[in-house]
């Protein structure tokens, strides 16, 4: 029998599983900049400032404020049906998933994509059944979380939460979840690493980062799912 270290495996899709940080930067970020008529920022600095609000960055960035995020949504939609072609996974995260359902653990997905192409992309990636539950459409994935865990009957401490953005790594912290962060996705490493630092410095345990890693690619993830 296995020595699990979690009970319930916590992931998200956008930059984590599907690797699509170019392609909606290059079919989605550039268009929307272009269609409002204003300057787009860098690929390194839309890393560095998007967040699970997105509005807000959007319009600080000198998009109208009388945008919304349904007309964003409808400009990303479109542009990637112009382009014809779904983003892709990254290569090893089908074998990772699959790995762990073969290990026992239990997967959900939590994600702020909208359920629809969050559903279809779960099913032309033949992942339907690897996942206990799909939750799409989440703005604060903290009381998400927190629900998955009580509606499982799972300990917070056995719950890991993998995702690709400190955003990710604050929602697992605040109800008490491991956070595991690849650095891959949509937020820098540099930002990434600056969140786990400040961690450090103002953490009063004698181990603060134990239940906090990150890692590069999701084939490090398989050595706390023993």
């Amino acid at each position: 029998m296995r020595n699990r270290l979690f009970d319930l495996v916590i992931w998200d899709w956008n930059g984590t599983l599907q690797n699509d940080l170019h392609y909606i930067y290059d079919n989605a970020v550039k268009v929307i900049f272009e269609k409002y008529s204003v300057p787009c920022p860098t690929l390194d600095e839309y890393r560095d400032g998007i967040c699970p609000d997105f509005m807000q960055w959007y319009w600080k960035q000198g998009i109208p404020r009388e945008t919304t995020r349904d007309d964003l949504n409808a400009i990303l939609k479109q542009s990637i049906k112009d382009h014809g072609r779904p983003a892709e996974l990254f290569g090893d995260a089908f074998r990772v998933v699959t790995t762990l359902c073969e290990r026992g653990y239990q997967n959900v997905l939590v994600s702020a994509f909208d359920i629809t192409s969050l559903s279809e992309a779960i099913h032309r990636n033949e992942f339907t059944e690897h996942f206990l539950q799909v939750v799409g459409d989440v703005k604060d994935k903290a009381p998400e979380f927190d629900r998955l865990i009580r509606e499982h009957n799972v300990s917070a401490e056995r719950c890991v939460v993998i995702g690709d953005t400190v955003d990710d790594a604050l929602a697992g912290h605040a109800v008490g979840a491991t956070a595991i962060i690849c650095s891959r996705g949509f937020h820098t490493p540099k930002r990434i690493e600056e969140y786990f630092y400040i961690r450090r410095a103002f953490s009063s345990s004698s181990s603060p980062l134990a239940g906090m890693h990150i890692v590069e690619s999701l084939e490090d993830l398989l050595p706390f799912f023993p």
